[in-house]
């Protein structure tokens, strides 16, 4: 690649096998009104700079990876509900610029910790599959992380180290505090780094400037830096197209689901002429935390489950926050007054079912939910135990989790 102060990578050695985009960051808290870095009320350029170039930039380029095969790894930086993991430094230092961590920002499950809407991880089943050798290439994972860097304290060096990726082509915010700390910590475990200098963006535009000098310093001492259009044509031209993904869908009732479970047969178009692989599929209603971006989402992702669409409840529910972490929805009795819950409908495969709900805190199961338009599905439902416990609270005027968490 023709990039800065050298050719990218260093020794010629790229491909689809050893090549990654990392996205850095691209959480509600940095780069949208009502974040964070918004309310500190100072770095207005910045954002606008995000919102009008990073962005579009960033939505080029994973474009560009999905439609190559390339994995792609998002970061996001948050903290526990309980805060264990937040160092009191850092907490006194968010608190003084008047953004305290832990108050509604930064923190693990809310609005302003999700990624944005345009740039929302895709689950492993929307990648298409590379029959030779049966690795899911094009799938994306999400680091979470509790601080400035990407290694520290994740699983991310294994990742990397187990999919036998080298090279990293960075982007994302801030370039003069996450995605620089990332870069120098990669560099120092021997991986390839390019940072795409307009698909990055620092708070203080100076600072922006400052990183990407140091990086020409000693012949490129951290890596290499290209701009967007450059990468773009790149991988075009040196990446061949992934086949598509032709979804065949047989429904078929089971007794009890009502049509919820159904098969799903996934053929790859012009790989082969072997026979595509069945797996059934159940469709879940999730009312929580396992909804997009939000704290136990990756347990839906780490099962291949899809994102179908948003949807509402009947009005036969009430809603209730759990210490304020997590939301309980259980079903009025005949003839009392309940309310509509928003939710998200997720295909999932049957098999991951009970991996998902092991997964969910306790006192949540799985059971029928009725749709605003009358149908039933599986769905995240609440014991009555656990809302008439200490600590629980109806939020049903809310009418969702989201919107509670999200309230001014």
């Amino acid at each position: 690649m023709n990039s800065r102060p050298y050719d990218w990578p260093f020794d010629g050695d790229f491909s689809r096998d050893n090549t990654a985009l990392v996205i850095i960051d691209m959480q509600n808290d940095f780069c949208s009104k009502g974040g964070y870095v918004d309310v500190l009320e100072r770095y207005s350029e910045y954002l606008q700079k995000v919102q009008q170039t990073v962005i579009p930039n960033l939505e080029k380029l994973l474009e560009m990876a999905r439609t190559k095969g390339l994995f792609v790894i998002h970061t996001r930086e948050g903290h526990r509900p309980e805060l264990a993991d937040l160092p009191a430094n850092k907490y006194w230092r968010s608190k003084a610029l008047g953004a305290p961590i832990g108050e509604r920002v930064l923190l693990r499950g809310t609005w302003g910790w999700s990624i944005i809407d345009c740039l929302t991880p895709l689950s492993i089943e929307d990648a298409p599959k590379h029959r030779e050798t049966e690795l899911n290439y094009g799938n994306e994972i999400v680091i979470d992380k509790p601080g400035k860097g990407s290694f520290c304290a994740t699983d991310l060096e294994l990742v990397l180290r187990t999919k036998g990726i080298r090279n990293l082509i960075l982007t994302g915010v801030t370039t003069d505090v996450c995605v620089s700390t990332t870069m120098r910590e990669a560099n120092d475990r021997g991986f390839e780094c390019l940072i795409v200098s307009d698909g990055t963006a620092g708070t203080i535009e100076a600072n922006h400037d400052s990183v990407l000098s140091s990086i020409f310093e000693q012949g490129g001492v951290f890596g290499a830096v290209a701009a967007t259009e450059t990468v773009l044509t790149f991988l075009d031209k040196h990446l061949p197209h992934q086949c598509e993904k032709v979804p065949v869908e047989v429904r078929f009732q089971q007794p009890g689901l009502r049509g919820a479970i159904q098969h799903r047969k996934t053929a790859a178009v012009g790989q082969g002429t072997g026979a595509p692989s069945a797996e059934a599929q159940a469709l879940l209603a999730v009312n929580g935390t396992l909804m997009r971006g939000l704290e136990l989402n990756g347990n839906l992702l780490g099962v291949g489950a899809r994102f179908v669409r948003e949807d509402r409840t009947a009005a036969a529910y009430r809603l209730y926050s759990v210490k304020d972490r997590h939301p309980a929805m259980v079903r009025v009795s005949d003839g009392e007054k309940g309310v509509s819950v928003d939710l998200e409908i997720w295909s999932v495969p049957a098999s991951g079912l009970a991996s998902v709900l092991l997964g969910e805190p306790a006192g949540l199961c799985i059971g029928k939910v009725k749709l605003e338009g009358g149908e039933e599905v599986l769905g995240v439902v609440g014991e009555t135990a656990l809302v008439e416990a200490e600590g629980s609270f109806e939020i049903s005027s809310h009418g969702g989790w989201r919107k509670y968490i999200n309230r001014p």
